[in-house]
C-alpha cells in the first residue's frame, strides 16, 4: 500500500467525517510527473455526514519546497447567501546560524 505525505491535521479531517474529492498530487491531467515528483499540490475534502455532502469544504496546499502545508475551511449556507471563510498559513521562519 502506497503511503502519502499528509500533515496531522489532513488525517484529523480525512477520519472523521470529510472525504477527498481533489488531489493535485495525483492529477494526471495537471502534471506529467509521478506523484513523488509534485512538490506543489492541494488537496480538497468535503463534509459528509450519514452518507449526504454538506457545504463545508477544507483544503490543504502543500509546498514541500519549503515544508509547509497552509490551511483552508470553508462554509456556504444558501440561507445566509454568503460564505464563511478561514485561513491558517504558517510564515516561514528564518533560521539565523552562527558561523
Amino acid at each position: 500500500m502506497e503511503t502519502q505525505k499528509m500533515c496531522l491535521l489532513e488525517r484529523f479531517f480525512r477520519d472523521n467525517g470529510f472525504k477527498l474529492i481533489h488531489d493535485g498530487q495525483r492529477n494526471p491531467v495537471q502534471f506529467q510527473l509521478p506523484p513523488e515528483e509534485v512538490r506543489f499540490f492541494t488537496r480538497k475534502y468535503r463534509l459528509s455526514i450519514d452518507g449526504h455532502f454538506v457545504n463545508t469544504w477544507v483544503v490543504f496546499k502543500y509546498d514541500e519546497r519549503s515544508q509547509f502545508a497552509d490551511f483552508e475551511m470553508y462554509s456556504k449556507e444558501p440561507e445566509l447567501r454568503g460564505r464563511e471563510k478561514m485561513i491558517f498559513g504558517m510564515e516561514e521562519k528564518k533560521e539565523v546560524g552562527i558561523k
